[in-house]
């Protein structure tokens, strides 16, 4: 697991950090993003997205440019500047990229 909160969950599969053989040698990283939406209270529903900046130094991730994405659910965003990875989210969200 890269990050998480009470609202999100980031992992990041590294194949060229996996056990010999077990998925490859193709060194491919994926980024997957998991938003759960903030509980509402009666009838008013949250209208601000909600954002995780994630420090990248240090990790596998860092130097990735984030390739092609895949939002599944709801209205989500991934971007790398410099060292931190800035997701923003709105309701119940994946989001599947690949690290180039």
């Amino acid at each position: 697991m890269l990050a998480s909160n009470q609202d999100w969950m980031i992992y990041l599969r590294d194949a060229g950090q996996a056990a010999k053989g077990s998925c490859g040698s193709s060194g491919e990283r994926v980024l997957v993003a998991l938003h759960r939406a903030p509980v509402s209270t009666g009838t008013v529903k949250p209208s601000q997205p909600s954002t995780l900046d994630v420090n990248l130094g240090l990790t596998w991730m860092e130097g990735c440019r984030l390739g092609r994405a895949e939002i599944l659910l709801g209205q989500s965003s991934a971007v790398v500047a410099g060292e931190t990875l800035h997701l923003q989210a709105q309701g119940d969200g994946v989001w599947i990229g690949n690290c180039q």
